[in-house]
Formats: structure tokens, sequence, C-alpha cells
């Protein structure tokens, strides 16, 4: 079993979050929301571009191996590379689940961040019924049957996405 996770807002909710002058960094993670689709290195820089030709200025990139593990995102700040960067930027779009979002929050307290990822619960791929949410956590309003829902109808009935941005 892995996270099931989705994206909870559409791209057009993203830029009204936004404002032109803004300097934005993407923040996302290679384990859980790469596998589910909606994130990782692919999509972000996806994304960057499809931000750029609508006007916002994407001043940097960071892809955390963890983003679960608070030092790893606290180090995203004090690293040389990335360190000129954070210091620069007036919001952070979060690309991974609201749990990692919170470390972003904690690490980057005077960033305005924009959490785009929800976990769901746990969920199963396979060759032959693709992902498959199995358990959802509490408070996430869906019965799930015993063989489990497909991915696609639980992001559809919660308003969600199972979708990158792009």
């Amino acid at each position: 079993m892995a996270s099931c996770m989705f994206r909870t807002l559409s791209y057009g909710d993203l830029k009204k979050k936004l404002k032109k002058d803004d300097k934005i960094i993407l923040y996302t993670c290679g384990t859980c929301v790469k596998w589910m689709g909606i994130g990782g290195p692919d999509h972000m820089k996806a994304l960057a571009e499809k931000l750029k030709e609508d006007g916002y200025n994407v001043i940097y990139q960071e892809m955390n191996g963890f983003a679960c593990c608070f030092e790893l995102v606290a180090a995203s700040g004090m690293h040389p590379v990335s360190a000129p960067f954070f210091q620069e930027a007036t919001v952070i779009i979060s690309l991974i689940d609201e749990e990692a979002t919170l470390n972003v929050e904690s690490a980057f307290p005077d960033k305005k961040v924009i959490p785009t990822c929800k976990n769901i619960g746990l969920g199963t791929w396979s060759p032959e019924t693709g992902n498959r949410l199995s358990v959802a956590w509490p408070g996430i309003p869906l019965e799930i049957p015993p063989d489990g829902m497909p991915t696609e109808e639980a992001a559809k009935k919660l308003g969600m996405y199972t979708t990158p941005f792009v």
C-alpha cells in the first residue's frame, strides 16, 4: 500500500492565488506525489514553463527527495545554491501533500505557501486495475468498496484531480 494523493486546485484557481510580481518557488518531492502522477520533477518543470508563459516569475524549482522530513526541507533554505532563492521568494507553491506542506510553512514562515495536494488515504496499483483507493482517511467522505475505488472516481467525487497541472 502507498499514499493516495490528489491535486486540490485547478490551474485557474492556482493563478488566482498569485500576483504577477510574486517571486515564485515551486517545491516538490520525489516520492508519493511523484508516483501518484501529480508532482515530481517533470510535472514541476512543466508547471514552471506554463506559469512563465502566463507572465509569472518562477525564480527557482526545488526537488526534495523526502519533503515529509522537516530537516531536509529546512536544509533547502540553508544550502549555498538554493538559499538565495528562498530569501528572495515571496511565494512557494507546494507540489507535495499537506503534511509535508506544513514542513515548508514551518521552515519558511515569512513566505506565502500555496498547498496544492492532499493525501486522502492508502491505495494500491496493479497492471490489471491501475491505481485504486483502498482505505480513505477518517473525515474523507467516501465509502470504499472491498475491492477499492479507482482513483479517478474518488477524485471526481471529492472535486479533486488525478493529473498534474499541465
